[in-house]
Protein backbone atom coordinates (compact mmCIF):
# COMPACT_ATOMS: atom_id res chain seq x y z
CA UNK A 1 0.00 0.00 0.00
CA UNK A 2 2.82 2.39 0.84
CA UNK A 3 4.51 1.61 -2.50
CA UNK A 4 1.27 2.27 -4.38
CA UNK A 5 0.74 5.57 -2.55
CA UNK A 6 4.33 6.58 -3.35
CA UNK A 7 3.87 5.76 -7.04
CA UNK A 8 0.60 7.70 -7.15
CA UNK A 9 2.24 10.71 -5.47
CA UNK A 10 5.11 10.61 -7.96
CA UNK A 11 2.65 10.32 -10.86
CA UNK A 12 0.64 13.28 -9.61
CA UNK A 13 3.83 15.35 -9.30
CA UNK A 14 4.87 14.35 -12.82
CA UNK A 15 1.45 15.24 -14.21
CA UNK A 16 1.55 18.60 -12.43
CA UNK A 17 4.95 19.34 -13.99
CA UNK A 18 3.72 18.36 -17.44
CA UNK A 19 0.61 20.54 -17.13
CA UNK A 20 2.78 23.49 -16.18
CA UNK A 21 4.69 22.98 -19.46
CA UNK A 22 1.63 22.82 -21.75
CA UNK A 23 1.68 25.95 -23.88
CA UNK A 24 -0.09 27.35 -26.91
CA UNK A 25 2.02 27.96 -29.98
CA UNK A 26 2.55 31.73 -30.48
CA UNK A 27 0.43 33.69 -32.96
CA UNK A 28 1.56 37.26 -32.15
CA UNK A 29 4.95 38.89 -31.70
CA UNK A 30 4.80 42.26 -29.94
CA UNK A 31 7.60 44.85 -30.12
CA UNK A 32 7.99 46.06 -26.52
CA UNK A 33 9.88 49.04 -25.13
CA UNK A 34 12.73 48.41 -22.69
CA UNK A 35 14.07 51.70 -21.42
CA UNK A 36 13.68 52.88 -17.82
CA UNK A 37 10.50 54.87 -18.52
CA UNK A 38 8.86 51.74 -19.97
CA UNK A 39 9.44 49.49 -16.96
CA UNK A 40 7.81 47.47 -15.58
CA UNK A 41 6.34 46.09 -18.79
CA UNK A 42 2.98 44.36 -19.02
CA UNK A 43 2.44 40.84 -20.29
CA UNK A 44 6.00 39.50 -20.25
CA UNK A 45 5.22 36.80 -17.68
CA UNK A 46 2.50 35.43 -19.99
CA UNK A 47 4.69 35.29 -23.08
CA UNK A 48 5.56 32.00 -24.79
CA UNK A 49 9.10 33.29 -25.17
CA UNK A 50 10.88 36.64 -25.38
CA UNK A 51 13.73 37.86 -27.56
CA UNK A 52 15.87 40.71 -26.26
CA UNK A 53 17.95 42.42 -28.91
CA UNK A 54 20.03 45.58 -29.18
CA UNK A 55 18.72 48.42 -31.32
CA UNK A 56 20.78 51.61 -30.99
CA UNK A 57 22.51 53.66 -28.31
CA UNK A 58 23.13 50.53 -26.18
CA UNK A 59 19.40 50.11 -25.57
CA UNK A 60 17.38 46.96 -26.17
CA UNK A 61 13.88 46.00 -27.19
CA UNK A 62 11.84 42.88 -26.57
CA UNK A 63 9.95 40.84 -29.13
CA UNK A 64 7.49 38.93 -26.94
CA UNK A 65 5.70 35.96 -28.49
CA UNK A 66 2.17 35.12 -27.34
CA UNK A 67 0.03 32.03 -27.76
CA UNK A 68 -2.28 33.00 -24.93
CA UNK A 69 -3.77 36.46 -25.47
CA UNK A 70 -3.44 38.88 -22.51
CA UNK A 71 -5.60 42.02 -22.39
CA UNK A 72 -2.65 44.33 -21.69
CA UNK A 73 0.75 44.04 -23.37
CA UNK A 74 3.34 46.77 -23.75
CA UNK A 75 4.47 49.47 -23.97
CA UNK A 76 4.34 48.80 -27.72
CA UNK A 77 7.14 50.47 -29.67
CA UNK A 78 8.46 50.76 -33.20
CA UNK A 79 9.96 47.91 -35.20
CA UNK A 80 13.41 47.42 -36.67
CA UNK A 81 14.45 45.12 -39.52
CA UNK A 82 15.70 42.67 -36.89
CA UNK A 83 12.25 42.74 -35.25
CA UNK A 84 10.63 41.83 -38.55
CA UNK A 85 13.15 39.06 -39.23
CA UNK A 86 12.54 37.48 -35.81
CA UNK A 87 8.76 37.62 -36.31
CA UNK A 88 9.13 36.12 -39.79
CA UNK A 89 11.23 33.26 -38.44
CA UNK A 90 8.66 32.54 -35.73
CA UNK A 91 5.73 32.73 -38.20
CA UNK A 92 3.77 35.18 -36.04
CA UNK A 93 1.83 38.37 -36.74
CA UNK A 94 4.06 41.31 -35.80
CA UNK A 95 2.43 43.98 -33.60
CA UNK A 96 4.37 47.24 -33.55
CA UNK A 97 4.10 51.00 -33.15
CA UNK A 98 5.11 52.01 -36.70
CA UNK A 99 8.69 52.23 -38.04
CA UNK A 100 10.77 54.24 -40.46
CA UNK A 101 10.16 53.88 -44.19
CA UNK A 102 12.83 51.31 -44.98
CA UNK A 103 11.62 49.01 -42.17
CA UNK A 104 8.04 49.31 -43.46
CA UNK A 105 9.33 48.41 -46.93
CA UNK A 106 11.06 45.33 -45.53
CA UNK A 107 7.91 44.23 -43.69
CA UNK A 108 6.05 44.47 -47.02
CA UNK A 109 8.90 42.74 -48.89
CA UNK A 110 8.91 39.88 -46.38
CA UNK A 111 5.12 39.54 -46.85
CA UNK A 112 4.98 39.53 -43.07
CA UNK A 113 1.61 39.58 -41.36
CA UNK A 114 1.61 42.69 -39.20
CA UNK A 115 -0.46 45.24 -37.29
CA UNK A 116 0.79 48.82 -37.12
CA UNK A 117 -0.63 50.39 -33.95
CA UNK A 118 -0.40 53.92 -35.35
CA UNK A 119 -2.73 53.10 -38.24
CA UNK A 120 -5.63 52.81 -35.86
CA UNK A 121 -7.33 49.95 -34.04
CA UNK A 122 -9.64 49.78 -31.07
CA UNK A 123 -7.32 47.21 -29.48
CA UNK A 124 -4.67 49.89 -28.76
CA UNK A 125 -4.78 52.63 -26.15
CA UNK A 126 -2.50 54.98 -24.24
CA UNK A 127 -2.21 54.72 -20.47
CA UNK A 128 -2.54 58.18 -18.92
CA UNK A 129 -0.38 57.08 -15.97
CA UNK A 130 2.69 57.19 -18.21
CA UNK A 131 4.24 59.64 -20.64
CA UNK A 132 4.23 59.09 -24.41
CA UNK A 133 5.76 57.33 -26.24
CA UNK A 134 6.17 54.81 -23.43
CA UNK A 135 2.44 54.38 -22.77
CA UNK A 136 0.99 52.54 -25.79
CA UNK A 137 -0.62 49.17 -25.01
CA UNK A 138 -2.48 46.47 -26.91
CA UNK A 139 -5.27 44.10 -25.94
CA UNK A 140 -4.32 40.95 -27.84
CA UNK A 141 -7.60 39.27 -26.94
CA UNK A 142 -9.52 41.87 -28.94
CA UNK A 143 -7.01 42.55 -31.72
CA UNK A 144 -8.63 39.96 -33.97
CA UNK A 145 -5.73 39.41 -36.38
CA UNK A 146 -4.83 35.96 -35.10
CA UNK A 147 -6.71 33.22 -33.30
CA UNK A 148 -5.33 31.28 -30.39
CA UNK A 149 -3.43 28.35 -31.83
CA UNK A 150 -5.50 25.14 -31.74
CA UNK A 151 -2.39 23.04 -31.13
CA UNK A 152 -0.57 22.88 -27.83
CA UNK A 153 2.83 21.47 -27.06
CA UNK A 154 4.45 20.10 -23.94
CA UNK A 155 7.84 21.61 -23.36
CA UNK A 156 10.38 19.02 -22.17
CA UNK A 157 11.09 18.92 -18.45
CA UNK A 158 14.79 18.84 -19.19
CA UNK A 159 16.77 20.23 -22.08
CA UNK A 160 19.65 17.84 -22.71
CA UNK A 161 22.72 19.41 -24.24
CA UNK A 162 26.35 18.70 -23.59
CA UNK A 163 28.45 21.44 -22.10
CA UNK A 164 29.53 23.11 -18.90
CA UNK A 165 27.00 24.04 -16.23
CA UNK A 166 25.66 27.54 -16.81
CA UNK A 167 24.38 28.66 -13.45
CA UNK A 168 24.77 32.36 -14.20
CA UNK A 169 24.78 34.46 -17.35
CA UNK A 170 25.71 38.15 -17.26
CA UNK A 171 25.21 40.80 -19.94
CA UNK A 172 25.74 44.54 -19.86
CA UNK A 173 24.46 46.83 -22.59
CA UNK A 174 24.90 50.01 -20.56
CA UNK A 175 25.25 51.20 -16.96
CA UNK A 176 21.43 51.25 -16.76
CA UNK A 177 20.89 47.89 -18.44
CA UNK A 178 22.91 45.31 -16.53
CA UNK A 179 21.35 41.87 -16.85
CA UNK A 180 22.05 38.71 -14.92
CA UNK A 181 20.37 35.31 -15.08
CA UNK A 182 20.75 33.00 -12.09
CA UNK A 183 19.63 29.38 -12.28
CA UNK A 184 16.87 28.41 -9.85
CA UNK A 185 16.79 24.63 -9.43
CA UNK A 186 13.37 24.73 -7.75
CA UNK A 187 11.72 26.29 -10.81
CA UNK A 188 14.16 24.72 -13.31
CA UNK A 189 14.57 28.16 -14.84
CA UNK A 190 16.72 31.29 -14.65
CA UNK A 191 15.66 34.21 -12.48
CA UNK A 192 16.36 37.41 -14.37
CA UNK A 193 17.97 40.35 -12.57
CA UNK A 194 18.10 43.90 -13.90
CA UNK A 195 20.60 46.30 -12.33
CA UNK A 196 20.94 44.01 -9.31
CA UNK A 197 17.20 43.58 -8.64
CA UNK A 198 14.85 40.71 -9.46
CA UNK A 199 13.09 41.58 -12.72
CA UNK A 200 9.27 41.56 -12.55
CA UNK A 201 6.56 42.54 -14.98
CA UNK A 202 3.82 45.03 -14.14
CA UNK A 203 1.75 42.32 -12.45
CA UNK A 204 4.59 41.66 -10.01
CA UNK A 205 5.42 38.23 -11.46
CA UNK A 206 9.08 37.24 -11.48
CA UNK A 207 10.44 36.67 -14.98
CA UNK A 208 12.07 33.23 -15.14
CA UNK A 209 13.06 32.07 -18.64
CA UNK A 210 14.10 28.46 -19.07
Amino acid sequence: KQEVELLLAQSRERLSQLQSRVVKRPVYGVSIDNITAARPQSGLAQAYSVYEYEVEGNITRFLALFGELPNKVGPVRSARVSTAMLALGEKVTLVFGSANWHVLEKISEFNLKSVNALRGSGAFWRDSARYAPHNLYVNLASLGRGRTAPRTEIRPLEITKEGAAGNTVSLQYSSNNRIRYVYDSEHQAYTRYLNGKVFRDASGKVIRPR
